[in-house]
């Protein structure tokens, strides 16, 4: 009787070992390593829809598309930002199988920020190379913008910057402000932004951030040369959260009722009965900065309607926040910065004119 040996028990389970490895090895290879940072997709059809890619949420309302898109992203890490923006959280990369579906300015995208940072808007770009700022508005812990287009989208803040040099043999004072006679449907007074001295062939850099506040400060009567001080400051927008309401409890003012205007673009607030009138001057700035300023007067409505950046710069003093009379100014030079440009040079020439570059 011829008796066969078993084989080894451990050659099947080596191989069974060497098939379960290679299984787990293509499961592993396949699987995603991180939902937020790995590409994702959904269809949007003309009743609208909600797009997610890790925390960030695009909201699409009824209508926004005239048919059925595919919509993908992906988080994105070889953007080159211009130096002057600062970038917080990631770059989000969306776009729709066809673009031309989509009604601009009617979707809304809604990115997690951090509390403590100092996120002010949501920018876009279709290239990856030139960013328009949406001027977005906080919301808890989001910040949240109305989409014109796709592709690349992106929460932080851009910092402008001006160069102010003085090519003459003098000492020269130079004033920063805004100027628009039809910003508003009351009086509105430009305040100074910026102010100072230059030595003879001096310069100083000037920097601020276009994040739009509502303000108001107990100051009386607003005319020329009075100086104006911001006493409660309220961040805004030009599109969900662009009115607001100010009173005054006969100790007190406040602002509050902050809601969406009738239309986005323009910036409100609604003066109740409650107020004084010549009492107390309100309006808009950025940040810690107040840019325009109207008279309190019961029972109206200032509305300021933000429709350029342009700033000026001219020779000539005023303190900061101080109320301008721009025609006692001899001399102003235009500063408008072009799209996907923050910075420019200013230089104050001897004969009064201005030499202007950006970058």
């Amino acid at each position: 009787m011829i008796m066969h040996k078993p084989k080894p028990l451990h050659n099947s389970l080596t191989w069974l070992i060497l098939m379960l490895t290679a299984t787990m090895l293509l499961t592993y290879s396949c699987k995603k390593d991180n939902d937020d940072d790995t590409p994702d997709s959904n269809k949007i059809g003309t009743d609208g829809g909600i797009f997610k890619i890790g925390e960030t949420e695009i909201f699409f309302p009824e209508g926004s598309v005239s048919e059925e898109v595919l919509i993908e992203g992906s988080i994105e890490d070889s953007i080159i930002l211009p130096e002057h923006i600062t970038i917080l959280g990631d770059i989000h990369k969306i776009q729709l199988s066809n673009p031309d579906a989509y009604e601009p300015n009617t979707a809304t995208i809604s990115i997690v920020h951090n509390d403590d940072t100092e996120v002010s808007s949501i920018f876009v770009s279709s290239d990856g190379i030139t960013w328009t700022d949406l001027r977005g508005y906080k919301n808890d812990k989001h910040i949240v913008a109305s989409i014109p287009h796709f592709s690349y989208f992106f929460a932080g803040n851009a910092t402008y910057s001006i160069i102010i040099k003085n090519n003459t043999m003098e000492m020269v004072g130079y004033v920063q402000y805004q100027f628009d006679e039809n910003i508003c449907n009351l009086e509105a007074y430009p305040l100074a932004m910026n102010s100072g001295y230059l030595q003879v062939m001096g310069q100083t850099l000037i920097q601020w951030n276009e994040s739009f506040n509502f303000w108001w400060g107990n100051s009386g009567t607003v005319e020329v040369g009075n100086i104006i001080t911001a006493e409660e400051e309220v961040q805004t927008d030009q599109s969900t959260n662009n009115q607001i309401s100010l009173s005054y409890n006969g100790s007190t003012y406040q602002f509050s009722n902050q809601v969406a205007g009738p239309v986005a673009g323009p910036l409100t607030i609604v003066q109740e009965n409650s107020i004084p009138i010549n009492q107390i001057a309100s309006g808009i700035g950025f940040e810690n900065t107040p840019v325009y300023a109207v008279q309190g007067i019961p029972g109206t409505s200032a509305v300021f309607n933000i429709t350029s950046n342009e700033y000026f710069i001219s020779m000539g003093y005023a303190s900061v926040g101080e109320v301008l009379n721009i025609y006692e100014f001899p001399s102003s030079t235009s500063i408008i910065f072009p799209t996907g440009e923050y910075h420019a040079d200013v230089s104050m020439n001897s004969d009064g004119t201005y030499t202007v570059s950006y970058y």
